[in-house]
């Protein structure tokens, strides 16, 4: 693992364990460090260009990004007018985080949520979304991946 990745896992679990008000600490985190120190693009440009989110080392599933997380960032960008961010370890041309920004005005969050949902109902894993004030984070996740980071570590 790389020192920004190892950076930026440490930075997260601080933020998912030590109070305060999230959603302003998730909007903090990605606008004053990872848009200044992490390269980033468009999230649908560089997932139809070969870049890659879901770890299939890590899952059980194929073609995770064409078909379920591309049409939903097209589906959030119609809503959000907004195109979605890939955070990317240029190493492993793999998005870290997907980013989105979203109003924290009723409609488009409420959409966006319908949206989210939708699609959870349909991947065969769990779809993770972290809200910010105006930043969704957004990731693709196997269900025993997902499990493994719920349960308590002893």
């Amino acid at each position: 693992m790389t020192p920004r990745i190892t950076t930026l896992l440490v930075t997260l679990t601080c933020i998912a364990g030590c109070g305060g008000d999230h959603a302003a600490e998730l909007d903090h985190l990605v606008n004053t460090v990872w848009m200044e120190d992490f390269p980033h693009e468009d999230a649908v440009a560089f997932l139809e260009s070969g870049g890659t989110h879901y770890d299939t080392k890590y899952g059980d599933f194929e073609d995770v990004d064409r078909e379920y997380v591309v049409p939903l960032l097209k589906q959030i960008n119609d809503v959000t007018g907004v195109p979605a961010l890939a955070f990317i370890d240029e190493d492993l041309n793999w998005a870290w985080a997907l980013i989105v920004r979203v109003s924290d005005e009723g409609a488009a969050r409420s959409r966006v949520q319908s949206l989210i949902a939708d699609a959870e109902a349909e991947y065969p894993g769990v779809i993770e979304a972290e809200w910010g004030r105006t930043t969704l984070r957004i990731s693709f996740v196997d269900e025993s991946e997902h499990q493994s980071q719920d349960e308590p570590v002893e």
